[in-house]
């Protein structure tokens, strides 16, 4: 999948370094030029490798990025340096930087966690969240009767991520809605690959939300404790146990 389209942008004045223009799915996303220029690489960089427009192993040239964003190589090997601290890419000595792979186990490691902290803050929603809370939750989008060919994976997990975040927050916990929000974020990367990868009904949040309507702690605990199972089934048949890449 080619990398998508970002167009340096220069301002009137000499001194004024360039913005950028990211474009995906036909949308446009405007990296801002207040931000220093490593840090404008960094972002553009890093959405291209969580979405999935940089492929698990795929070289990163220094020289190219820096042609790419008409800059110096010094930005942009600070941007790659502050990548691998992020995990999202590997600096290779005397061969440059790859994108780095996605393992099965990162992926079941999530989902470990997840399966310990969600159901627990289902079943505590289920009997302290308003009418107001619930009334946003039967409002968010139904994902599971999406087509993600039509929506857009971007979206569509934009949607998710949404849902189980919200959920989180009805603990009243700010702690724990920021945890499940951070590894849903950690999780991106692999969602986007996997949702390429599958054609069916991806998720499912009806049987949640019905326990939630209901006020019932433990059907709520319950279907989110196999919502998070049936995506643990479903990555590992797609994974094999395999390495996407190594």
């Amino acid at each position: 999948m080619a990398a998508p389209s970002i167009r340096p942008t220069r301002a009137a004045s000499s001194s004024t370094r360039c913005g950028c223009i990211f474009e995906r799915d036909s949308r446009r996303f405007w990296v801002t030029s207040a931000l220093p220029l490593a840090d404008r690489i960094f972002t553009c960089l890093k959405e291209e490798i969580i979405t999935c427009q940089r492929q698990p192993g795929e070289l990163l040239n220094e020289l190219e990025l820096a042609r790419r964003f008409e800059t110096s190589r010094t930005p942009v090997r600070e941007a790659l340096n502050r990548l691998s601290q992020a995990g999202l890419v590997t600096i290779l000595r005397n061969r440059g930087t790859s994108v780095s792979p996605i393992t099965i186990k990162d992926i079941l490691n999530i989902l470990q966690l997840r399966s310990l902290i969600e159901p627990a803050c289902a079943r505590y929603a289920a009997s302290k969240l308003t009418d107001e809370q619930l009334d946003a939750l039967e409002h968010l989008p139904e994902i599971e009767r999406r087509d993600a060919k039509k929506v857009g994976i971007g979206k569509l997990l934009q949607m998710n991520r949404q849902f189980h975040v919200a959920i989180a927050r009805c603990t009243g916990n700010d702690l724990i809605a920021e945890l499940v929000d951070s590894l849903l974020e950690s999780s991106t990367r692999h969602d986007y690959f996997l949702m390429e990868s599958f054609s069916g009904n991806w998720v499912g949040h009806s049987d949640i939300c019905r326990a939630l309507k209901h006020r019932s702690p433990e059907q709520a605990r319950q279907a989110m404790a196999r919502h998070i199972e049936r995506s643990r089934k479903r990555m590992s048949e797609i994974f094999s146990g395999a390495l996407l890449a190594t």
